[in-house]
């Protein structure tokens, strides 16, 4: 048996949208889609994120 799982770390006071995926996991192109992103949290301000910023292309 294997099994296989990907863990995606997202920015907490968000959520992925499910059912916008094609098979049974999403893909880089669908994790990058905005629209399948939802807010949860109340205010923008609620949301912690660092943004990281690299020189590497």
């Amino acid at each position: 048996m294997v099994a296989r799982r990907h863990f995606v770390p997202h920015v907490p006071g968000t959520r992925f949208l499910d059912a916008s995926t094609a098979g049974e996991f999403a893909t880089d192109a669908e994790l990058a889609l905005a629209a399948n992103w939802d807010r949860t949290a109340s205010s923008v301000k609620h949301m912690t994120f660092i943004a990281l910023k690299t020189t590497e292309a």
